[in-house]
């Protein structure tokens, strides 16, 4: 059952596409069939990889996700990309992201209408409430605007994240320039902006 959210503007992301790396090439873990019409699919996958995780056989993965800053709600700051606009699952739909070097993708939310985030990284045996996370990023966490969600009171998965870029939406949408500031930080910052998505191959 999907949870409903007030959500300014419905707007559909662009996900990766999973294709054949060299050597040492870390795997999308989201595809063009992980578009949240269909959530099953996408959370036994993400089910997997935090499994593998707690054997401490976490992968190296590019993650790509969004933010909840539409949403109207007090919940986690990350959402996994398919699920950009409504949360099948409070439990396996937000990751929190932890970086131990260089820009924080914490300090610099813009909304899922205005662009993606892409973590490097894999995930780790960690499980963090919001207000856990905010004081592990050293941040005092603030009193809730409104009631915190469920997604919010429980402990999430953790994303060690080495690296992450942002690839923000080109078109010239409301959404887009009322974030416009944020962008600017992540330019003033030196977050890097995504390279072009890849193509998927062609098929055989």
């Amino acid at each position: 059952m999907f949870r409903s959210h007030a959500v300014a503007l419905m707007i559909t992301g662009s996900f990766g596409i999973a294709v054949a790396g060299g050597a040492g090439t870390p795997e999308r873990l989201f595809t063009e069939q992980d578009d949240g019409a269909e959530p099953a699919p996408t959370l036994h996958k993400i089910a997997a990889e935090l499994a593998l995780a707690a054997k401490g056989k976490a992968r190296t993965l590019v993650l790509e996700v969004t933010t909840t800053d539409e949403w109207g709600c007090d919940c986690p700051p990350f959402v996994y990309a398919p699920f950009s606009t409504a949360s099948p699952d409070e439990k396996l739909a937000y990751v929190y992201p932890i970086v131990t070097a260089g820009p924080d993708p914490g300090a610099f939310l813009a909304g899922n209408g205005a662009g993606t985030y892409e973590f490097t990284g894999s995930f780790t045996k960690d499980k963090l409430t919001r207000a856990e996370w905010l004081r592990k990023r050293k941040d005092k966490p603030a009193a809730p605007s409104m009631e915190l969600s469920e997604g919010s009171k429980l402990k999430q998965p953790v994303f060690a994240v080495d690296h992450w870029c942002f690839r923000p939406k080109t078109d010239d949408s409301p959404v887009v320039k009322a974030y416009a500031g944020v962008l600017a930080k992540m330019k003033k910052a030196g977050v890097p902006m995504c390279p072009a998505a890849p193509v998927a191959p062609a098929a055989k």
